[in-house]
């Protein structure tokens, strides 16, 4: 895949961070993380417009499959639809990386 569009690779610190700071009508499509040498893991995202105002979704990142599997029944019980996963090892954990959404039209 390639580079177009995603938002710059930066550490998980402020990964959460520059989620938070994008438009209120955009959404994360894509999640991706990666590991580097040392203890350092980035991540990225590819954001869409929201195709409406009643549009929800949530999003984790980092997480094991435990978690992953806890949010992943909570959510879609709540009506949200996995529209991404990614697992992907990083350090000593396989990480989850995913997005859920819900479009009440």
């Amino acid at each position: 895949m390639g580079n177009k569009g995603f938002i710059k690779w930066v550490p998980d610190e402020n990964f959460k961070e520059i989620v938070s700071k994008m438009p209120n009508n955009s959404y994360p499509v894509i999640i991706q993380g990666k590991a580097l040498l040392g203890d350092n893991i980035m991540y990225r995202a590819l954001f869409n417009v929201k195709p409406s105002e009643d549009f929800e979704y949530k999003y984790t990142y980092g997480v094991t499959k435990d978690k992953f599997t806890k949010l992943h029944i909570q959510y879609t019980e709540k009506g949200f639809t996995l529209i991404h996963l990614q697992k992907v090892q990083l350090m000593a954990i396989k990480a989850h990386q995913a997005i859920w959404v819900k479009d009440d039209l």
